[in-house]
Order: C-alpha cells, then sequence, then structure tokens
C-alpha cells in the first residue's frame, strides 16, 4: 500500500500471491489495520482469491494518540497461523498457532485541507479587489501535535480566455493566504474567475480548489428624461402626473443596480 494516504479514502492493500501460494492450505491470516478497527481474519482460499483488499482510515496518524506506533503511523500488520507448530517445546498439533513474524506496513493518514473563498460579486472597471481565503485547514505529520499550514496558491482566468493564470505570491503574502488584486489587473469588462487550490506540503497531499466568478463593470453614469425633455413646467395642481423615464446606460452591466431617487425643491 501507499505509506501516506488521506483519510476517508480507500486505501489498498496487496500480498504477493506467489508467495502465498507456498503456505500450507490450512492456514488463515490476520490483518490488523493498526487503528483499533476490527482486525480481519482470512483463509488461505480467500487470500489468495482476495490478494488486494481495502481499508478506510477516518482518522489522521496525528489525532490518533495511543494507536500510533513511535515513529506516528500507524502499525499494519498481518500474521499467519497453522497448526502443528511446535511452540514451547510441544507440538500443537490441533490448535492454531501463529507461525512467523508476519509482515508490517506503517501508515501515516493525514488530512486534506477543503478550499473556500469568499470575494465580491461585482466591482468596478480598474478597482482593487480583495478575495479571502475561506479554507478549511488540513492536518498532517507524524508527531502527537497535527500539523495544520497548508499550501496555497491562487489564480486568476479573465474573460474570454481559456486558461487560469497564477497570480504574484506577494498578492497573497499574508497570514490568513488572503488575496488582494492591484487596481490595474482587473481592466477588462465582463466575468473574471478566481480560483483557490490548497494542500499539505506533506502526507496526503490531495489538491482541493474553490472557484468564484467576479463580474468587472463599467462606471455608471445615471440619466433620465421627464415627458421626453429635459425639463417641464408644472402648474400648481394636485393632480399633475410626471413621468420620468430611467434611461442609464446598463450595457456591460453583469450585476443588478440599485438606484436613489430624490426630488428637490428650488
Amino acid at each position: 500500500s501507499s505509506e501516506n494516504v488521506c483519510v476517508g479514502e480507500n486505501v489498498l492493500f496487496s500480498n504477493n500471491r506467489q508467495v502465498i501460494l507456498k503456505n500450507y492450505p490450512g492456514s488463515f491470516y490476520t490483518v490488523n489495520y493498526g487503528d483499533g478497527s476490527k482486525i480481519d481474519t482470512f483463509t488461505h482460499a480467500r487470500f489468495i482469491k482476495d490478494s488486494v483488499f481495502a481499508h478506510l482510515y477516518d482518522i489522521p496518524t496525528c489525532k490518533a494518540g495511543s494507536s500510533l506506533n513511535q515513529a506516528g503511523k500507524y502499525r499494519a500488520e498481518i500474521l499467519l497461523y497453522n497448526k502443528g507448530i511446535r511452540s514451547g517445546g510441544d507440538n500443537r498439533c490441533n490448535e492454531y498457532v501463529q507461525n512467523g513474524n508476519g509482515t508490517i506496513k506503517l501508515v501515516n493518514t493525514s488530512l486534506a485541507p477543503i478550499a473556500g473563498l469568499q470575494g465580491p460579486e461585482g466591482i468596478c472597471i480598474n478597482t482593487a479587489a480583495s478575495v479571502f481565503n475561506k479554507s478549511t485547514v488540513g492536518a498532517y505529520g507524524t508527531g502527537d501535535v497535527c500539523l495544520t499550514d497548508p499550501v496555497v496558491n491562487w489564480l486568476l482566468k479573465a474573460p474570454n480566455s481559456t486558461e487560469f493564470v497564477p497570480v504574484p505570491a506577494s498578492w497573497f503574502a499574508n497570514p490568513e493566504h488572503n488575496l488582494f488584486i492591484p487596481e490595474n489587473v482587473l481592466n477588462r469588462i465582463g466575468i473574471w474567475q478566481v480560483k483557490i487550490t490548497t494542500q499539505n506540503p506533506q502526507g496526503c497531499n490531495q489538491i482541493t480548489q474553490a472557484i468564484q466568478d467576479i463580474c468587472v463593470e463599467p462606471i455608471i453614469e445615471p440619466s433620465f428624461l421627464m415627458n421626453s425633455e429635459d425639463s417641464v413646467v408644472i402648474c400648481e395642481s394636485p393632480n399633475v402626473n410626471v413621468e420620468i423615464t430611467n434611461t442609464t446606460d446598463l450595457t456591460n452591466v453583469c450585476s443588478t443596480p440599485k438606484f436613489r431617487w430624490r426630488v428637490y425643491n428650488s
């Protein structure tokens, strides 16, 4: 099996079928995965047939406490049992006795971080933007205290582009790995995409990612018409209606703008 695996995923173990075939047909085998879960038992025939079998680890070794060996890893062990083994001067013909020292595999398990981000849904062209790292940290390491600091990278994709481009590391060189996009970068109107990727620097190095759209819009210049003219003279009367039409140009605006109207006495 792999020695560095992710929790929550099946880990495949395999035995050497050609070696197992040489053992006594009445043998049986135990597999202890080292994490306190149920010990599996295999007959000789089943161990030959199922030479690859799976186990799911659900706790990182750095959180497992007493289940660990001195190296901070689970001790997965396979033992062989036979009848007719001489033990302590007696030939124990009718009971199964451990035969040999078995075989051991040390397994380190880690929890991968989960990527997340939060940024503005809409922003004016040529404006600086902040996108916050909302990722959930993982857990890795071979000691009793879990390490959590991840490897974080940010990428941008401009409108009508097909590929994400990594951003300079200086844009997120802060303890929280938040992204700060300079004002001269978002210089094209349309839908930009921001991607964050995160992974552990050791152990389970599964990469997770999250993507958010950011609508980069032109600055809106409000305009309106009153009764299709620039102004209208209204006689003093409670029954006069004035038609005011909002003529603001919303071309290339991808968010829903908010309008505020005021009427002034002059």
